[in-house]
């Protein structure tokens, strides 16, 4: 919270209390500036302590993109499996939304194999696909996180150039994974691996009798996690 916010917490608390003896009044706004330092203070730790993570890997993650996807954590209720989901975008891209300075393609939009798009590696046809899934509630919520508006995306072109924006990247993965996680009763082993197989892909590998945390892509993703 900034200096400028924070008096005028401590200013409108001396309005609604102005009848109050100075002392007791004092005291108040002593209790609230406090708080108020000490919310500041807790919100910062957690910014750094998210981005030392990413840093295990990448030490180009910037505190703009941490708070991002802290936001999104917040807002889609996926904080409880944080580290598990930082192991995932470290897995899925080293948490590079672009190509790094002295590859080839360096500044273009990392790209996977099969056209994975981005920081969080994203399908452009699934991707599409997924937009036509969102509520307006929801939708609402993406933008108010700073997602860009796409009403108006048409093809898996235009997806394609709206993945490219960093924001919409990991905006949209809060998204995949919470609806993942709805899926499967909040199973988050279950949740991650189907980002990566999709749902068929996970039923059929779960009917061979094998367990999600056998899965390649989970061990993977454990293993990043144990290095945070």
């Amino acid at each position: 919270m900034t200096k400028k916010t924070k008096l005028l917490y401590i200013l409108l608390i001396s309005v609604i209390s102005f009848n109050k003896p100075f002392n007791n009044q004092a005291q108040k706004i002593d209790n609230y500036s406090n708080l108020f330092t000490e919310k500041d203070s807790l919100y910062q730790i957690e910014i750094s302590n998210t981005k030392n993570k990413f840093h295990k890997v990448n030490n180009t993650v910037s505190d703009s993109f941490v708070i991002v996807f802290n936001s999104v954590l917040k807002t889609f209720d996926l904080e409880k499996n944080k580290d598990l989901f930082i192991a995932q975008i470290l897995v899925e891209s080293k948490a590079c939304q672009f190509y790094p300075d002295g590859h080839k393609n360096a500044g273009k939009v990392l790209t996977g194999s099969s056209g994975e798009k981005g920081i969080c590696q994203i399908l452009p046809g699934a991707a599409f696909n997924i937009m036509k899934l969102i509520s307006y509630e929801d939708k609402k919520k993406m933008i108010l996180l700073g997602a860009t508006d796409f009403s108006n995306i048409k093809t898996i072109e235009q997806t394609k150039i709206w993945l490219s924006n960093t924001n919409n990247n990991i905006i949209l993965y809060g998204f995949i994974m919470r609806y993942f996680m709805n899926y499967y009763n909040n199973n988050v082993k279950k949740s991650v691996v189907a980002y990566n197989t999709g749902q068929p892909g996970l039923k059929q590998y779960l009917d061979t009798g094998a367990t999600v945390e056998k899965h390649h892509y989970y061990k993977a993703l454990s293993l990043m996690k144990s290095k945070l």
